[in-house]
């Protein structure tokens, strides 16, 4: 695992706490990043969108209007659209799309996967709307995963009829934050079936009072390469502050895509960091969870809050174990 180092805290802190060197490492370091891959399996970074992260801006594509972001995932044949939509001007007399940022399968086989959130039918579609994502931890093959009927929506925006007439503008964004979408492809190569999935965010931003898509952004593409072999999604732990307060009292904020409890999560800490480190449990940290992930509603990821007491010392360093 990697040690980070984090600037000097600034006033109005005590001396004390302004003197304070605190670092952190997570379970996210590089070593880690595949953890519970299957031995025989061939994850794969996709070269579709790199370098990552790759920000896509609406009209930047092709086709007559720019929409079309076409890709493939083993450098071969085109397997999937990621469609980006201009914002439109409502319709003055029905509903009528804004925006709408789509991902679509382009040839047999090349299926967008979702968590099932409704029965699926023999075909194993479901009615899903949207394309959620899959949380750290879980595995995406044939019988974990579902298929929507139509375009799956990572998000969009649009107007709806106003109980007091006209219409009001609509929202709906899957990937508030950055979520793993899933999906199958057949390789270009061997002709088989493959999982993967990327991880994107949806970045919208009201102008004149309407919600657009401002940008998407793809942070990866990882595939499993071994045919009809399953992919775990990483998870993913990521500091978002520490501060040290008074009397030494330091909180940590930090984020986990697999939404875990918070009893998973250890606190350690350390005087030093190398071959003089020495790593102890924090018996007095207190971890709780602030925000839980929710697919459902776009946040794709669970928050969650330290707080403990620092040593005083001049340098302590800290990590999370998971």
């Amino acid at each position: 695992m990697n040690a980070k180092t984090l600037p000097e805290p600034t006033a109005p802190l005590a001396p004390d706490s302004q003197r304070r060197l605190i670092a952190y490492t997570t379970a996210a370091g590089l070593g880690a990043f595949f953890a519970g891959q299957s031995a025989e399996a061939q994850v794969t970074e996709s070269t579709a969108f790199a370098p990552y992260p790759h920000t896509i801006l609406p009209g930047s594509g092709t086709g007559p209007y720019g929409f079309y972001h076409y890709f493939s995932v083993d450098g071969g044949n085109t397997h999937f659209d990621l469609t980006i939509s201009d914002p439109l001007t409502s319709h003055p007399t029905k509903q009528f799309p804004s925006q709408v940022v789509d991902l679509i399968g382009y040839g047999a086989g090349d299926l967008v996967l979702t968590p099932t959130f409704s029965p699926a039918d023999a075909n194993g579609h479901t009615n899903n709307a949207y394309a959620v994502c899959f949380l750290g931890g879980t595995t995406i093959n044939a019988t974990t995963a579902s298929a929507p009927w139509y375009e799956p929506r990572l998000g969009v925006s649009y107007f709806v009829p106003s109980p007091y007439g006209g219409f009001y503008n609509y929202v709906d964004n899957k990937y508030v934050t950055t979520g793993a979408l899933g999906f199958q492809f057949i390789g270009s190569v061997d002709g088989q079936t493959h999982f993967g999935y990327l991880d994107v965010q949806v970045n919208t931003v009201r102008s004149g009072g309407v919600a657009i898509v401002q940008s998407v952004v793809v942070k990866d593409v990882h595939y499993n390469a071994t045919p009809n072999a399953p992919i775990t999604v990483p998870t993913t732990v990521a500091i978002s502050a520490i501060t040290v307060g008074a009397d030494n009292a330091v909180t940590i904020t930090f984020t986990s895509t697999d939404n875990a409890d918070p009893s998973t999560f250890t606190l350690e800490t350390s005087p030093a960091l190398g071959a003089a480190a020495s790593w102890t449990t924090d018996a007095g940290a207190a971890i709780t969870q602030t925000q839980a992930a929710n697919p459902g509603g776009g946040i794709n990821q669970g928050t969650y809050e330290i707080v403990t007491t620092g040593t005083g010392a001049s340098a302590q360093y800290f990590r999370i174990q998971h």
